[in-house]
């Protein structure tokens, strides 16, 4: 198999500029997807994706930019777990279409930014929601970075996802929304030696990824601490 990509811009003005482009994507089921115990199939085929997106840039001031894209992908034997049999299954036909929208911001010190994607997705052989997938995301982010040290804050939102096709239960098995808050700070010794610490899920916001036909949740990560030493050769 062979993939292709395009991408064309257009400097509309010296603040404004517009893009496109397009391409395809190939990935081969892993060894899970075929292989694994009760959930895997042999029998596979590689997943195939055409996608493509539009988008305008603009420069609100020499600090300040702001960003809308259309995006749309179509995929060909896309793998997702089925609920119904307990099993991986293909679809062999998805499709994710939405818009995004951002805003960021950076000077000398300060850095911040603001995301929102939209998402469509949708399991075309049933006319369904695509499994495990948000329709609405919002990313947020704050830093400050002088010549010595930095700090920065950053959150995530996701909606309500559907964990799989309805159940043999007949019912649906839904992954609630969740926000999440992460922490980080560091200082430079010398252009070599940095120590950091972190924060992940700040707040402990108990949510799950993923769910079992029954119900039962696979949560995510709870509150996490790490601290790091780092040492870098090549900047002596």
């Amino acid at each position: 198999n062979y993939t292709w990509n395009f991408a064309v811009g257009h400097q509309v003005t010296e603040q404004t500029r517009l893009h496109a482009n397009a391409g395809t994507a190939f990935r081969a089921p892993s060894a899970n997807d075929l292989y694994l115990p009760f959930t895997g199939n042999p029998d596979f085929d590689p997943e195939e994706s055409i996608s493509g997106e539009v988008g305008i840039t603009h420069r609100v001031t020499p600090n300040d930019t702001l960003r809308l894209v259309a995006f749309r992908t179509e995929i060909d034997d896309l793998i997702e777990f089925n609920l119904f049999t307990f099993e991986n299954t293909q679809i062999e036909k998805a499709r994710i279409k939405g818009v995004e929208f951002g805003y960021s911001h950076r000077s000398s010190r300060w850095a911040w930014s603001l995301d929102y994607t939209y998402m469509d997705p949708k399991n075309r052989d049933f006319n369904q929601k695509l499994a495990r997938r948000a329709r609405n995301k919002v990313d947020a982010s704050i830093g400050y970075d002088t010549s010595n040290w930095w700090t920065e804050a950053a959150l995530r939102y996701q909606s309500e996802r559907l964990n799989g096709r309805p159940s043999a239960f007949g019912s649906e098995v839904k992954l609630d929304s969740y926000t999440t808050v992460d922490l980080g700070a560091g200082y430079r010794f010398s252009p070599s030696v940095t120590v950091s610490g972190r924060v992940q899920n700040l707040f402990d916001e108990e949510y799950a990824l993923a769910a079992t036909g029954a119900g039962d949740l696979y949560l995510a990560q709870d509150r996490f601490f790490s601290v790091e030493l780092r040492y870098d050769y090549d900047r002596q």
